[in-house]
């Protein structure tokens, strides 16, 4: 694989046509963080629908770092979530960051920020209060140099997973 300066590398927003691409690089990206519980051919089938729909529904956006050639390199997904209305001044939405990921070759040299940077920048028009992720403990840093901080105004409740 020939690898390209990242600082150059188009970012563009994902089409359904993508979705192959983006399941390959989604069980890169979690595998690294534990052992999965399917094969990778289990999980690209079974996430190819979800990504295929979701990547036309207006509340999901996702930007993609391209190689010259077609090969995507780096990800980022952000959710939309529509917060209740309410009389007074506020935003409308939340974001959710996640799937943040660079291939191996092409980290550390900006592209995973040039990333985040694309998202956090198409927030303002959609009137996004915060922006909420769970970080990777080689991601944390990634996200404090950004301007993201531990919240010292949210509660969180773990639930139990079920047994299937």
């Amino acid at each position: 694989m020939t690898v390209h300066d990242p600082r150059l590398l188009p970012i563009r927003p994902a089409v359904p046509d993508d979705a192959p691409q983006l399941a390959t690089l989604r069980y890169r990206f979690r595998s690294e963080l534990a052992p999965p519980s399917e094969s990778e051919a289990a999980f690209i089938a079974r996430a190819l629908p979800w990504l295929v729909e979701h990547l036309a529904h207006p509340s999901w956006r996702v930007w993609v770092a391209v190689a010259p050639d077609g090969q995507i390199v780096g990800q980022v997904f952000l959710q939309l979530i529509a917060k209740v209305p309410n009389p007074v001044e506020e935003a409308e939405h939340l974001g959710y960051l996640t799937n943040l990921f660079v291939l191996p070759a092409y980290r550390s040299r900006g592209l995973g920020r040039r990333l985040l940077d694309t998202a956090i920048a198409a927030c303002p028009p959609e009137r996004v209060d915060r922006l909420i992720l769970w970080p990777s403990p080689r991601s944390r840093t990634l996200y404090e140099r950004a301007g993201f901080q531990t919240p010292a105004s949210i509660l969180e409740r773990l639930l139990e997973r079920r047994s299937e």
